[in-house]
C-alpha cells in the first residue's frame, strides 16, 4: 500500500512563525526519520543546502500551482510531486517539529526565536499539493456530470496545529450557480468543517505523531462569529443574511460542536 503524500504552507499571523513566514513543509504518512544528509555547519556547504532547498520548493510549489493542488494531476505529475516531497523531507532542518506535542518548556514554543531549533509544527497550515484519494475525492469541479448537483465549492484545505490538537480544516463555499439565488449570500459566504484529532508525540520519535479521532466541528470561522453574542458588533439579522447567506447564517449562530466523551 502506498502512502499518501502532501505539501503545506503556513499561514501569515499563525501561532508561530517557523524559520520562514511561508516555509514549506512536507508530510507523508509513512514518514521515515531522516537526519538528512546536509550534516556539515560549513558556510560553503550551507550555502549550498539552502539553494537547494529553496529550488526543491520553488518546484513543488510551481508543480502544485499547476496541478491546482494535485486535483488534475497526472501519474506522471504525481510521481514528481512524491520526488520533490521525498528530497524536501531530506532537506528539512527541524530537528524536532513535534515538539510542542510533548514539551510544555516555554523555550520549545519561543515565538521570537526562528533559529530551525524551535520551529514545529504549531500554526495554522494551508494545504498547497496532495495526492490523497480522500482529499482528492472532495472536489466535484471535475466532473461535469455531478455539477448541478453540486451544494459547495470546495475552497481552502488546511491544518490548525494547536497542542494538544490537530484540526483538519476545509472550507466550503457558496457554488457559482448559486449567485442568482436568494438569501445565497456573497462568494466570500463559508461554512468551515473540522475534524479534530488530539495528537501524541514523544521525543524519541519527534517526526513522528499518533493521530486519535476526538471531535467535530462545523462553524464559519471568522471574526464576526466570535462577536456572535455582542450585541454592539452584531449585524442585523436581515444584514448577516444578504452578506452570509442563509447556511452560513445559520451556522454561524448554531455552531456545531461534537466532541467524544
Amino acid at each position: 500500500m502506498t502512502a499518501a503524500a502532501a505539501a503545506f504552507v503556513q499561514l501569515p499571523g499563525s501561532l508561530l512563525e517557523n524559520s520562514r513566514q511561508n516555509a514549506l513543509s512536507t508530510i507523508e504518512n509513512d514518514t521515515t526519520d531522516w537526519n538528512g544528509p546536509f550534516s556539515s555547519s560549513s558556510s560553503t556547504e550551507n550555502s549550498v543546502f539552502l539553494e537547494v532547498r529553496e529550488k526543491l520548493k520553488a518546484d513543488l510549489e510551481a508543480l502544485a500551482f499547476r496541478t491546482e493542488r494535485g486535483f488534475k494531476a497526472t501519474d506522471q505529475e504525481r510521481t514528481e510531486a512524491r520526488h520533490l516531497i521525498f528530497q524536501l523531507s531530506e532537506c528539512n532542518p527541524t530537528p524536532e517539529p513535534l515538539s510542542s506535542y510533548y514539551n510544555n518548556d516555554d523555550d520549545s514554543c519561543d515565538h521570537e526565536n526562528s533559529n530551525n531549533k524551535y520551529a514545529t509544527l504549531q500554526g495554522d497550515w494551508s494545504l498547497i499539493y496532495t495526492d490523497a484519494p480522500d482529499i482528492l475525492g472532495l472536489d466535484s469541479n471535475n466532473d461535469s456530470s455531478s455539477s448541478l448537483l453540486q451544494l459547495a465549492t470546495l475552497g481552502r484545505i488546511g491544518q490548525q496545529c494547536d497542542p494538544p490538537y490537530i484540526r483538519n480544516v476545509i472550507e466550503w463555499l457558496r457554488p457559482a450557480w448559486a449567485d442568482a439565488l436568494p438569501l445565497a449570500g456573497t462568494e466570500q459566504s463559508r461554512v468551515v468543517q473540522k475534524v479534530v484529532t488530539q495528537a501524541q508525540a514523544l521525543p524519541e520519535a519527534p517526526r513522528r505523531c499518533t493521530l486519535t479521532l476526538v471531535g467535530l466541528e462545523i462553524d464559519t470561522d471568522d471574526d464576526e462569529n466570535s462577536n456572535v453574542n455582542n450585541s454592539n458588533k452584531r449585524r442585523s439579522l436581515p444584514e448577516t443574511l444578504q452578506q452570509r447567506g442563509l447556511v452560513a447564517t445559520l451556522v454561524a449562530r448554531a455552531p456545531v460542536k461534537q466532541w467524544r466523551g
